[in-house]
């Protein structure tokens, strides 16, 4: 059996570690003794972040991030990352970097456009360098009259054409790239196949119906995503609590 944990606002709430994270981490290391694989599902890259939390919980099994564009094991003390649908000498960050140094050229704009972990450079299109398969945009407050016309020219771009392309609901100075038709389920599904797989978010956009070898239990109030869930258990330090006791007395 496998146990999939979202991060935000699931194993952590609002960037910080719920109060009962001691109790939860004894659970999950419970769970682990009776060989349940114990991993990460999240939208976040596979950075210093997520191997934090990682190790904080104590997990052992393998982190699905980028929404599902990426899975990565545990191989010893190393961690190896797959990409989804990669191709043969593919690097996205170079595409997209190409594509955006075409336009500021075009344009006439005076911005240097760079690959980087600093995603808070104040002059500069900045491609956040831990995304693999789902990159984010940084764009500088100076240029964002022209972030329309920005997401227009990468969206003709066919050597991004797989990408679905769009400003951040949540930021719009950060432009989102993601695999069309991948998110956590359909990762979930092609991944691990036909195993046993409970997964446990606070919500999950375009929740497709998972198959009956997976059970999703929700922690948050999203009601659109508690209609596709099993149960729903909140609040959410607690709810996490409650499933992992529940998972347990199952055995």
């Amino acid at each position: 059996m496998i146990i999939l944990f979202d991060i935000d606002e699931t194993l952590l709430i609002d960037s910080e570690y719920p109060t009962n994270k001691d109790t939860i981490s004894g659970l999950i290391a419970d769970l682990i003794a009776q060989d349940y694989i114990c991993g990460i599902c999240t939208f976040r890259p596979f950075d210093v972040s997520v191997r934090e939390v990682y190790s904080e919980y104590g997990l052992n099994g393998p982190i699905v991030t980028e929404g599902g564009a990426c899975i990565t094991y545990r191989e010893g003390d190393k961690f190896v990352t797959n990409l989804y649908d990669k191709p043969k000498g593919f690097d996205l960050k170079d595409r997209v970097k190409n594509c955006l140094l075409e336009y500021v050229e075009k344009n006439n704009i005076d911005t240097e456009v760079v690959v980087s972990n600093d995603l808070f450079q104040e002059h500069a299109i900045i491609i956040n360098a831990y995304r693999t398969a789902a990159p984010t945009i940084r764009i500088p407050k100076e240029l964002e009259d022209k972030i329309p016309d920005i997401v227009d020219h990468l969206q003709d771009n066919p050597a991004l054409d797989y990408l679905e392309i769009r400003v951040s609901h949540d930021n719009n100075l950060k432009i989102k790239m993601n695999p069309r038709y991948v998110n956590k389920i359909v990762a979930m599904e092609r991944f691990f196949g036909n195993e046993n797989i409970i997964f446990i978010s606070d919500r999950e956009k375009n929740l497709p119906m998972h198959n009956k070898n997976i059970r999703v239990y929700s922690v948050g109030e999203d009601k659109v995503f508690n209609e596709y869930c099993d149960k729903v258990f909140s609040p959410l330090g607690k709810g996490v609590e409650d499933i992992l006791i529940m998972i347990k007395g199952e055995n």
